[in-house]
């Protein structure tokens, strides 16, 4: 009998953990062995298309966003869902995150939710 879920695989470059690190404190992790529903994976398919029609980060208006520009505002609405205590939303950024942007491994920011830097950690190639 054929399985018609396809099965997720891990790359050696992927980490299985996406860590969230705040003024250098981990406030949560990311557990991307976890299958995402058919529903969460509707969900970010619907944020993608909501990007595609351009996005403002810093002042800067983008027309046509590429995946870097879009994981930098996903980010930056994972922290701001954090600081809000609002954890399903901050569950469903990391799932875009983790789904989008497989050699993640770390979103560390740092400041204030009013003035926040915030970078992004990929695993280096092997």
């Amino acid at each position: 009998m054929k399985n018609s879920k396809k099965a997720k695989v891990s790359s050696p470059k992927q980490s299985p953990l996406v860590t969230i690190v705040v003024n250098d404190q981990a406030v949560m992790q990311y557990d991307r062995r976890k299958q995402p529903s058919s529903e969460q994976f509707a969900y970010i398919d619907n944020m993608d298309k909501q990007m595609d029609q351009g996005i403002e980060i810093a002042g800067t208006f983008h027309k046509k966003p590429d995946p870097v520009v879009k994981s930098q505002l996903v980010a930056q609405h994972l922290l701001i869902a954090l600081a809000d205590k609002n954890y399903s939303l901050a569950a469903a950024m990391c799932t875009w995150l983790s789904e989008r942007m497989p050699e993640l491994i770390k979103v560390q920011a740092s400041g204030t939710v009013e003035s926040m830097r915030v970078d992004l950690v990929f695993a280096r190639p092997a």
